[in-house]
């Protein structure tokens, strides 16, 4: 039979496709968490497209530093925003490429001040592949 595929494969493909990124997922949180005091602190989805996500750190923690995770596929990190107490942030312009497993730059917190939100901006390296996902961590 030709034509598009059957709605039951595509399920299929779906849901091998999710299981493949969960387990990268996992596989990648188990690494960074390995690294001593790395905390994470939540996960987003990245689009093909310009993007951005927002991390709520509930609760709020005073943390000295964060990092990023790319899982999936490469994700080119734009800028971070780090919403602060108080009201203050902290703006970081990246413009780099992150492939998947791999670690962006570490940020360094000013003080250990209390982090609430994480806002990042991004898009997916590649038009095709996996889909991407990025995860946070934060050193208390």
């Amino acid at each position: 039979m030709s034509g598009s595929p059957r709605p039951t494969a595509l399920r299929w493909i779906a849901a091998l496709a999710a299981a493949v990124i969960a387990a990268a997922a996992a596989a990648c949180a188990s690494r960074a968490s390995g690294d001593a005091g790395w905390r994470l602190l939540g996960t987003g989805q990245v689009s093909n497209a310009v993007d951005y996500d927002v991390i709520v750190v509930n609760p709020p923690r005073k943390l000295r530093s964060l990092k990023l995770l790319a899982v999936g596929s490469a994700i080119r990190i734009r800028d971070i925003r780090v919403e602060l107490s108080g009201g203050e942030t902290l703006e970081v312009a990246i413009g780099a490429v992150v492939p998947p497993g791999d670690e962006g730059p570490v940020i360094a917190i000013p003080g250990g001040m209390t982090v609430e939100r994480v806002v990042f901006r991004y898009e997916a390296a590649a038009l095709f592949g996996s889909p991407a996902s990025v995860a946070l961590y934060g050193m208390e």
